[in-house]
């Protein structure tokens, strides 16, 4: 029979101890994200198992723990409930969260409808408003423009309009302040933004044809890759929507241009 010392019982003790307080655990690790269509500021929230409700700061933010759901709410009226994991490491979009197409179109309806300062990069929700509070329907629901249009006491904003506005919003947000390799066909364009969208453009290969203004203003991410991102950009002269690969690496950019010759 194996003999056990008084030091052998004593040392497994404290490994126990150790191990059950050692810092590799995650159960009580906060993220802080960014709510997003721009950001969104002033929208009340309450995470998973915490009786308080705080508000997203001017810059949209809000911290609850890793592993929390999270409830977004204008005032009391809740819109919407996501797990904090969702969306990428920074950011947490509407678009992320399990909503339907229509619940997803109403949100975003709402929420550019109550912005404080439109047009100026961030959607700013009056804090604990109490404007929906005796609203009876959800996002998503067949009567929720007509009630909640009735609470606020104008029309919603356009559903196209809400839609292209959210989805040029985080193509800006992906795009501004770096440098990107644009591939059309097998032209390679070098496209550089600043934090106002404002573009430097550098024909690196072949001549870019496509105005500023299709640079200034991307429709769409439409898809995002290891390698590069797909944008939908307009091209004014033709009134088409063209899907151009952005690469971050000159090397890739030139690969992919190779194929296309």
């Amino acid at each position: 029979m194996k003999k056990f010392t008084l030091n052998t019982v004593v040392t497994g003790l404290l490994v126990i101890l150790i191990t059950g307080c050692g810092g590799t655990s995650t159960e009580n690790e906060s993220a802080t994200k960014i709510l997003f269509d721009d950001p969104v500021a002033g929208m009340n929230y309450s995470c998973d198992g915490e009786s308080s409700v705080s508000i997203t700061t001017e810059k949209g933010e809000f911290t609850c723990q890793k592993d929390a759901m999270v409830v977004f709410s204008v005032g009391t009226y809740q819109i919407a409930t996501s797990h904090v994991s969702a969306g990428t490491d920074t950011i947490l979009r509407f678009a992320d969260m399990n909503l339907s197409a229509k619940a997803l179109a109403d949100i975003r309806q709402l929420l550019q409808t109550l912005d404080q300062t439109p047009d100026d990069g961030i959607i700013k929700i009056e804090p604990n408003s109490t404007i929906l509070n005796h609203v009876t329907v959800k996002p998503g629901d067949s009567t929720f423009d007509n009630e909640v249009e009735n609470a606020i006491g104008k029309p919603l904003v356009d559903e196209k309009r809400a839609e292209e506005y959210a989805e040029e919003s985080y193509a800006k947000h992906i795009l501004r302040n770096k440098t990107w390799y644009v591939v059309t066909g097998s032209d390679i364009a070098k496209v550089s933004y600043n934090s106002d969208m404002q573009p430097k453009v550098e024909d690196i290969r072949g001549s870019t044809t496509l105005p500023e203004i299709s640079w200034r203003h991307p429709k769409k991410i439409s898809k995002i890759e290891n390698d590069y991102v797909l944008v939908a950009v307009d091209c004014p002269c033709t009134n088409d929507v063209l899907q151009i690969r952005f690469y971050s690496d000159k090397e890739k950019a030139e690969a992919y241009a190779n194929k296309n010759q």
